[in-house]
């Protein structure tokens, strides 16, 4: 047996943090966006989504198998420490690659002209914040400490925001201040929750376990993804890099700010992956299938509902909020906003299907899928933003091509995995939900866009605005607990289990 309730606290707290974080965050994004401008907005996420690439090729997917093996029972000290000095070595490697074995012509060439110093500053502050950052996540989550991190990456979330507001606001904004403020924010956030966690943290000492068995243990796990490691920078690396030559920064700029727009509603998929890998690897350690097959058909349709509810929400929206919260300069990024609000909705299945492959340590099947779909993204992303004069023409399209990309591929590769995962463990294939929940929303908010502004037409326009906003909200939240209420299977739950729900975060 499993303690449901105990798996659903954790989640409501995170929920709930995440929630905040992810407000002050998104309202960040904006004031940088506003601040920076297309252009160099365009640059700053350039950088910082090389990096995030270089990372998958550095990572070798150790950072999975460290959270895995955690997961699953005590290590000790040694294991500990061998991981701890890893990604200083990958720090060290990286430094030492760009600025003594590149050349000029290369780092000018790979990062379009960007400077030497801007790049390094770049590296640090994404080294810090999905690197070491993500380590001291995982080892708090592994110890159920769900809580205490998700406060504390709440609380950076909200001195970044205050800070980026008194920069914008009483001081100046640059692309280099961002890179500087966001590598003092994680040193500071990795130094107050080690001291936390120093204590909290259980060793193995019954078991004498030598550096050579560690190794083993750890080469088993990430030698199928070693290939995956390539292929995947190849596809996050050429999206940004492809749409920085072709498109130039003002096209990488509106496509950041689309995609910054449509990570919202991946909050609660932010809020429940560690959760769900840490119960799913212990499961599977003790050979428990049924709370496997519970915990991935409730979490993928509650996750799934959520993204539906969010995106369908503001799809019909999308050029009136682009012109409302970042002006006329930003119009051009509706139409990739529109498709891109598509995109979470697949994508917290992906996060799921692919903690569900890793924390199971079925490497070598997430491999082989996740190579097939990467391997087919590079080429289809060139012929999307390609120029039609280039060598090999392509169409031009710029943002809305790799949104069109985007949400098209992963689309298909989720539901192949999701195929896979009920395969192995013997489980239906679980996939009506998704076109039925997208199909009723989606026209639900057309109906209130279509109809709603008729019916408040006498409101006066100072009022207008957000008496209208006030109606959609209100109109489609009650649509979906009706919704909820009268088919909770459709959300992965049933009666019993929402009203306990309730009474937990009461």
């Amino acid at each position: 047996m499993f303690n449901s309730e105990r798996i659903a606290s954790r989640f409501l707290f995170s929920i709930s943090f995440n929630i905040i974080r992810g407000v002050f965050s998104f309202l960040a994004g904006l004031y940088i966006a506003k601040g920076l401008g297309p252009v160099e907005y365009g640059n700053f996420t350039f950088l910082l989504g090389s990096f995030i690439a270089i990372r998958q090729l550095i990572d070798l997917g150790t950072s999975s198998a460290f959270f895995t093996f955690i997961s699953q029972k005590k290590q000790s000290k040694l294991f500990y420490l061998i991981y701890f000095g890893w990604p200083l070595v990958q720090l060290i490697i990286v430094i030492i690659i760009i600025y003594t074995v590149f050349p000029q012509s290369w780092i000018s060439h790979i990062w379009q002209g960007q400077n030497n110093y801007r790049i390094l500053i770049a590296f640090f502050a994404s080294f810090m914040m999905n690197n070491l950052w993500f380590t001291t996540t995982s080892i708090a989550e592994s110890i159920r400490k769900s809580i205490m991190i998700q406060f504390i990456n709440m609380a950076i979330m909200i001195i970044h925001f205050i800070i980026i507001y008194y920069l914008l606001n009483f001081s100046s904004i640059s692309v280099d201040i961002i890179f500087y403020l966001i590598s003092g924010e994680y040193i500071i956030a990795i130094l107050i929750s080690a001291y936390i966690l120093n204590s909290k943290i259980q060793f193995e000492k019954s078991k004498i376990i030598s550096l050579n068995d560690i190794i083993h243990e750890y080469f088993k796990y990430c030698a199928p993804l070693i290939v995956l490691a390539f292929i995947s920078f190849g596809y996050h690396f050429s999206d940004r890099w492809f749409l920085q030559k072709f498109s130039g920064s003002m096209e990488q700029g509106l496509y950041a700010i689309s995609a910054k727009f449509s990570m919202v509603s991946l909050v609660a998929t932010a809020s429940i992956i560690n959760i769900y890998w840490k119960e799913i690897a212990e499961s599977f350690e003790d050979r428990n299938f049924t709370k496997i097959k519970y915990l991935y058909k409730s979490t993928t349709r509650g996750l799934f509902f959520i993204g539906v509810f969010i995106a369908c929400l503001v799809i019909p929206w999308s050029k009136e909020i682009i012109f409302v919260m970042l002006g006329e300069k930003y119009l051009g990024a509706s139409i990739p906003l529109t498709i891109m609000f598509f995109y979470p909705i697949h994508q917290s299945l992906g996060q799921i299907n692919g903690s569900t492959f890793m924390a199971t340590g079925m490497t070598k099947e997430s491999v082989i899928i996740g190579n097939i779909f990467l391997a087919i993204s590079i080429p289809i992303v060139y012929l999307l933003i390609a120029p039609p004069h280039y060598k090999i023409p392509g169409f031009d399209l710029g943002a809305i091509g790799v949104a069109y990309k985007m949400v098209g591929l992963q689309l298909i590769a989720v539901n192949v995995q999701s195929y896979y995962l009920s395969y192995k463990f013997k489980f239906k294939f679980d996939w009506i939900y998704q076109p039925v929940n997208i199909i009723v929303f989606l026209l639900f908010s057309y109906f209130l866009k279509l109809y709603l502004p008729s019916i408040i037409n006498g409101i006066s326009e100072e009022y207008y605005r957000i008496f209208l906003s006030f109606s959609v909200v209100s109109f489609y939240s009650l649509f979906s607990i009706l919704y909820v209420y009268l088919f909770p299977s459709m959300v992965g739950q049933t009666r019993a289990t929402l009203k306990s729900y309730i009474n937990i975060f009461k």
